[in-house]
């Protein structure tokens, strides 16, 4: 079992979420466990709190992983390499995409929960 917490360092400066949603930027936004086979739950600690379930970090990184909120993920057991990496490569694939369009000059228009935002 591996334990690891996320916050989210940039979401006080994005507009796609409501204070239900998210916490200050100091705050953890969810709390995970990978459980031995694989298996990832979250427990969300925001006001609106829930639990999730997923197949894998992978999964579960695809969709709450956000670099562009400044996502940390703060490890309490050591992660195998291959979920470190998971991250990691995430992580390095948003910079590259955001470096390749900031040479470009071109601003990246986004939707999420109806409500439009600029990446940086």
């Amino acid at each position: 079992m591996i334990r690891f917490t996320a916050f989210r360092h940039n979401i006080s400066q994005r507009i796609t979420h409501t204070a239900f949603q998210k916490n200050a930027d100091n705050e953890p936004q969810f709390e995970g466990v990978i459980w031995t086979d694989g298996t990832v739950s979250l427990r969300w600690l925001t006001a609106c709190k829930s639990t999730s379930v997923w197949n894998s970090f992978e999964d579960m990184i695809n969709i709450h992983g956000h670099p562009e909120y400044g996502t940390e993920i703060v490890w309490h057991d050591k992660p195998t390499d291959t979920q470190a990496k998971v991250w990691d490569d995430k992580v390095e694939a948003w910079k590259i995409r955001m470096l390749d369009l900031n040479k470009v000059g071109v601003q990246v228009a986004a939707i999420h929960a109806n409500s439009e935002y600029l990446l940086p």
